[in-house]
């Protein structure tokens, strides 16, 4: 017997994705725009502490800048995943304050020890924004894959000064590439989307996280995570793109592909927020939504619901 919560929450997914006619990066239906104003900026918390909690004394710190942007923080170690561009076509826009502290490498994007990037599409990478950062961070190591890289050196006169400090890895076939970086233990994978797109498994603060760029949803991507063996890697918390959450015939990616104990659901700005949230909590009521750009969330801190973000950049 179907359940008449399910058969609700799918139509509300189904009906939700097919109102757009445009589609992603990665072959996907965008949301449409909402007409009602997001809800109160504050992230949804899953409803019990995440296990396992950080440990003590190291808070992992998570920024959500825009669509797959995050700025994740430990101790004194910093990365930036997909931050550092100009604009996207899905509505993200950084103001000429915002671009500034960018390639200064000021706050909140300073002090970054590494720079992830996954894959060469605008809204996740810029070639000026990420050389002007290199040159101004100098302990910055950049991981991505060569087509990024090959971008960067075309399109960045002074590429030379800073590509001691650049890692280019051919995105991997079969098994994935493993490395160390500033401390931090990585696994590349290939996370197909309509253009090579690569996955981060992370080890930050005594937790694992996966992060998948703009994954596609084609058929073999659910055997493909699987062949990484990514469910046996215990991941604390996942982010991918909200449709994984929000539309039901797509649910064995996460719940047979990666297995994590959390998800963060991307790929959407805030005016986009109420169709989003309404999809992927219907599903997923733990999912921790961010409400906001440049909203800071504590892995397992159970904040009150009623928090502000954390000021953590200059408005857009």
């Amino acid at each position: 017997m179907i359940s008449p919560f399910k058969t609700a929450a799918t139509l509300v997914a189904l009906a939700f994705l097919a109102g757009c006619g445009q589609a992603s990066p990665a072959a996907t239906a965008l949301p449409p725009v909402a007409s009602e104003e997001p809800p109160a900026a504050t992230a949804v918390l899953p409803q019990t502490t995440p296990e396992p909690t950080a440990p003590a004394g190291i808070a992992l710190q998570i920024t959500y800048t825009c669509n797959d942007g995050y700025i994740i923080s430990a101790g004194d170690t910093k990365i930036l995943i997909d931050v550092l561009y100009r604009e996207t076509y899905i509505g993200c826009k950084s103001d000429e304050a915002e671009l500034a502290a960018m390639t200064s490498a000021q706050p909140p994007f300073d002090g970054a020890g590494l720079i992830l990037i996954t894959h060469t599409h605008a809204d996740h990478f810029d070639a000026q924004i990420v050389g002007a950062y290199l040159q101004n961070n100098p302990r910055a190591v950049l991981v991505t894959s060569d087509l990024v890289v090959d971008q960067l050196r075309k399109q960045f006169e002074a590429f030379d000064q800073v590509q001691k400090r650049v890692r280019s890895v051919p995105i991997p076939d079969e098994a994935p590439v493993q490395m160390t970086v500033q401390d931090i233990d990585l696994e590349l994978v290939s996370a197909p989307a309509d253009v090579p797109n690569l996955g981060f498994v992370i080890r930050i603060g005594g937790l694992t996280l996966f992060h998948t760029g703009d994954s596609d949803f084609t058929p073999g991507i659910t055997t493909r995570f699987q062949s990484y063996r990514l469910p046996d890697k215990q991941i604390d918390l996942a982010f991918v793109p909200w449709w994984y959450l929000g539309q039901e015939s797509i649910h064995h990616l996460v719940e047979d592909g990666i297995r994590a104990k959390n998800y963060v659901p991307m790929h959407f700005v805030t005016r986009e927020l109420p169709g989003v949230s309404k999809a992927v909590l219907a599903y997923y009521p733990q999912a921790i939504v961010f409400r906001t750009e440049m909203q800071t969330w504590v892995f397992g801190d159970p904040a009150p619901a009623d928090a502000p973000p954390v000021a953590t950049a200059v408005p857009r």
